[in-house]
């Protein structure tokens, strides 16, 4: 018997441990007045794969790139579905360049941020215009 309820409690801390999992509060970052919950992109796995094969990204949803050290990384559109916005954010959590509407079809090309950065936020198409987001603007809760 004693077997048995060892079992049962394996598995009721293994529904109750996935069930905490599926309800983690998504971080969310903020720009200005706008709040955007992001999926955080901080291994070389993930930073590699990006939003590659997904259809879509939701309205206040984005993909933030979070590297060790400040520098020149690249970005590319392989395989990727939709159009986005790219914001480039340095060590100091302030907007310093937006390249608006990068299409999928860009895709051999790579692009570079103008100056050393330590992170990215990638939105979708059009975001940045709609809440008014421009370079010098800080971004808090990273």
């Amino acid at each position: 018997m004693n077997a048995i309820y060892q079992r049962f409690a394996i598995a009721l801390l293994i529904l109750v441990g996935g069930w905490l999992v599926f309800q983690l509060p998504t971080p969310t970052i903020q720009i200005g007045d706008t709040r955007v919950k992001v999926e955080v992109a901080d291994t070389d796995i993930k930073r590699e794969k990006g939003l590659s094969g997904r259809e879509s990204l939701a309205e206040n949803e984005g993909m933030l790139f979070v590297f060790k050290e400040p520098g020149t990384y690249g970005f590319w559109m392989k395989d990727m579905n939709f159009a986005i916005d790219i914001l480039w954010i340095d060590k100091d959590k302030r907007v310093v360049e937006i390249m608006q509407n990068v299409a999928p079809d860009t895709f051999p090309e790579t692009f570079y941020p103008k100056e050393p950065i330590q992170y990215v936020l990638e939105t979708n198409a059009g975001w940045t215009n709609k809440h008014d987001i421009i370079p010098g603007d800080i971004v808090t809760g990273l």
